[in-house]
């Protein structure tokens, strides 16, 4: 008997829960329902218990339980009127963690409440979900193409890598906060803030490429690869060190850029999706041109062939190497500006990880190649958000790095990177320490 009661008693949460939903009107069951998800966005795995009286009538008080300590929800609408469905979500106010800031309630309404912060008509059709999660991965996609173009860029002359890019990434998008912050100041619009934003960051990319040519590639061009790797990953260091002690340790945020999404169909996009990964296929599509039809890219063409018949002809090869480092820096800090602008976080601490996933992204494609690593760093951003739908997104990254020790076991070359002879002249610094 005290079994049953115990568990009736333990139904009786749910069962109010229910009646009180089922005397809702139909707008109000859709407040009830955008409350419910930003509960489970902000507290993942809470239980809900019911849903209490409020003082308001544009507010949803939900109680809900963490481990064994009770705590409540607060969820604030915009007035019902002609002009409005009252379901835009205002403010969320958290009995652990007091009201969120404007900024977290900016991405819980873009990224965690569907579209537009409205509740999900039903379940998607199996091919409209694979596209909405395609759709997803053009930013990261950007992202670790950027990257990895990079990468390939200064292996493909040096046959070394750049262990710093990651850091390079983390100050590009703090170049990028700074140019649109300045911006801001003066009135410029929206797109003078993101180009405001974008020029600055390619500058500062420009900047630390020639900084890691003066204090890396040309001191140590004639020593071993493991000491050009210690000096990069001394470098990496050393940003990432003076960015905490300038910036401070706590996360910088802006609001993304371009978030209003619209229907294709059944899928939902974000404008700023399709902007950022436009900007780097038009980065990535210059960079591959240059490297066919200008000066620089035939002079680059021939110290990668043949260093010493390059010197032969005229070509400084000094002065080939210095440019491919601003280069590969310009494309990590645009990294660094898509980074800032469509997560809108911006943190000291966060380049090592999207530094080793993009170089993940080379080696699949093949680092020696530029396309080739482009190419990879599309896949590997697709290969995420695939696995954040479908598969636990905890081992998202233990996928990833999975991938590269296949792809070393398998293939090391990559997809489209060619079998290292013995004499290749892409090695030429290591064949001058014999």
């Amino acid at each position: 008997m005290a079994q049953g009661t115990t568990q009736a008693a333990g139904l009786l949460p749910g069962i109010a829960l229910m009646l009180a939903l089922a005397a809702c009107a139909p707008s109000d069951r859709a407040r009830v329902a955008i409350c419910g998800q930003a509960l489970s966005a902000l507290e993942p795995g809470a239980e809900r218990l019911a849903m209490l009286p409020s003082t308001s009538p544009d507010t949803v008080v939900l109680r809900y339980r963490v481990d064994r300590d009770a705590f409540e929800l607060a969820c604030r609408f915009a007035p019902r009127g002609l002009e409005s469905d009252g379901l835009d979500l205002r403010a969320v106010r958290s009995g652990r963690e007091g009201v969120v800031s404007p900024a977290v309630l900016f991405l819980l309404k873009t990224y965690g409440l569907g579209h537009g912060g409205t509740i999900d008509s039903g379940a998607l059709p199996a091919w409209a979900y694979l596209a909405q999660q395609l759709v997803n991965g053009l930013a990261p996609a950007a992202i670790y193409a950027l990257l990895a173009t990079g990468y390939a860029l200064i292996y493909g002359l040096t046959g070394r890598i750049n262990l710093a890019f990651g850091e390079f990434t983390t100050v590009g998008a703090f170049a990028a906060l700074a140019g649109i912050v300045a911006a801001a100041g003066v009135g410029a619009t929206l797109p003078g803030l993101a180009m405001a934003g974008l020029g600055l960051a390619a500058l500062t990319g420009g900047a630390l490429g020639a900084v890691l040519y003066a204090l890396v590639f040309r001191p140590l061009q004639q020593h071993s690869s493991q000491a050009l790797l210690i000096a990069t990953v001394g470098l990496a260091i050393a940003l990432g060190e003076a960015l905490r002690l300038l910036t401070g340790s706590r996360q910088r945020w802006l609001q993304p850029f371009f978030t209003e999404p619209f229907t294709a169909g059944a899928i939902v996009v974000n404008p700023g999706q399709i902007g950022l990964a436009g900007l780097a296929l038009t980065a990535i599509v210059a960079m591959i041109v240059g490297l066919h039809r200008t000066a620089f890219g035939r002079a680059y063409r021939a110290c990668a062939d043949d260093p010493g018949a390059a010197a032969l002809v005229g070509v400084d090869i000094a002065s080939v190497t210095r440019w491919t480092c601003v280069g590969g820096g310009m494309l990590a800090a645009i990294a660094g500006f898509v980074v800032a602008t469509h997560y809108g976080i911006v943190s000291f601490a966060m380049g090592t990880l999207w530094g080793l996933k993009a170089l993940t992204a080379a080696v699949v494609g093949g680092i020696g190649s530029v396309p080739g690593a482009a190419l990879g760093g599309m896949l590997i951003g697709l290969f995420e958000s695939l696995w954040a739908g479908y598969l636990p997104s905890d081992y998202k990254e233990v996928a990833v790095f999975a991938v590269l020790a296949t792809m070393l076991a398998l293939r090391p070359n990559g997809l489209f990177g060619q079998t290292a002879a013995a004499n290749n002249p892409m090695l030429w610094r290591s064949r001058s320490e014999r």
